[in-house]
């Protein structure tokens, strides 16, 4: 009897479970609320839980594109409304992200998913002009969106354009309406994404291994440092020359590392403590060395060296 009402409850947890599951996928490919309405919160977790299933990247970018675009739709059919702004933000949040999609995903589609991005773009300004509350109630978002899309519909149109930089741009939205959602100004980065084409900061060496998340800690990329120092401060060692690391470091690793003594006015910074007993007492570059032939071969001599002081 036992084994009989157990099997019974397997089986009524298990439909129950198919029945919420089948209403989140149907909620999130119908997506029928709007910014607003009660139930969009939920509406949205379903479509997040969507867009995190499509770990290919191209179809990643793709269900992101869709989103955003339903997104614009969204705007289009708040246009006159008290939820202009809050479904502005939506859009803007979504665009954000499918963004970051298009950038990570692989060469060969990259033609593609730019062209839908450019076309989600002049979407975006066809919607815009339909607007009535925001250009009167917040003139400089309104601005700023129209900003933000016209460059990104020709940054699309552009392979050499750095689509990233454009979609950290912050239209200024109340931070009141962000609260609303969450802010739209964190950018999640796709799964598995790789190293973008940073046309400010090529991505060379062992920093093209990196993932996104390395450098792009708060999930922004306006801010990020762009200086050798700034990141590795902790692995330098005591007492390191004080130059710029660039000089004798590449992006392949620390080492090997080369140093142009040329470049170097102040020997004692690197070298106090190794310079012999009885030494000259001058700065060690205000010395000239004699012709090849002459020079000392030895540091261990006792007696000083030929050199003269200019």
């Amino acid at each position: 009897m036992f084994a009989r009402l157990f099997k019974i409850a397997i089986a009524l947890a298990l439909t129950l479970a198919l029945a919420a599951g089948g209403s989140t996928v149907a909620l999130a490919a119908t997506g029928p609320f709007l910014p607003g309405d009660v139930v969009f919160p939920v509406q949205r977790i379903a479509e997040r839980t969507w867009v995190g299933a499509t770990v290919e990247s191209t179809r990643h970018a793709s269900v992101l594109l869709g989103l955003a675009d339903r997104r614009v739709r969204n705007l289009m059919d708040r246009a006159g409304t008290e939820y202009e702004l809050l479904a502005l933000a939506y859009v803007d949040a979504a665009i954000n992200e499918a963004v970051a999609a298009v950038v990570a995903a692989p060469a060969e589609s990259a033609a593609q998913l730019r062209s839908r991005l450019a076309a989600l773009a002049g979407d975006t300004l066809a919607v815009l002009d339909t607007l009535s509350v925001i250009p009167t109630s917040n003139p400089d978002v309104y601005a700023n969106a129209r900003a933000k899309a016209e460059a990104i519909q020709l940054a699309a149109n552009d392979p050499n354009a750095d689509l990233l930089q454009l979609a950290s741009l912050n239209i200024g939205l109340p931070s009141d309406v962000n609260g609303l959602f969450g802010s739209p100004r964190a950018v999640p980065f796709p799964p598995n994404g790789t190293a973008a084409a940073h046309q400010f900061f090529p991505l060379t060496g062992k920093h093209a291994t990196l993932a996104c998340s390395s450098c792009h800690t708060t999930g922004q990329y306006k801010g990020t440092p762009d200086e050798c120092a700034d990141c590795h401060a902790s692995v330098k060692p005591v007492d390191h020359f004080e130059g710029d690391c660039a000089a004798c470091h590449t992006t392949m690793g620390w080492k090997p590392a080369t140093f142009d003594h040329a470049n170097a006015a102040d020997c004692t910074q690197c070298h106090a403590g190794d310079e012999p007993a009885n030494h000259f007492e001058g700065q060690c570059s205000g010395a000239t060395a004699p012709p090849r032939g002459n020079r000392r071969t030895s540091i261990t001599s006792a007696r000083p060296t030929a050199w003269t002081a200019t």
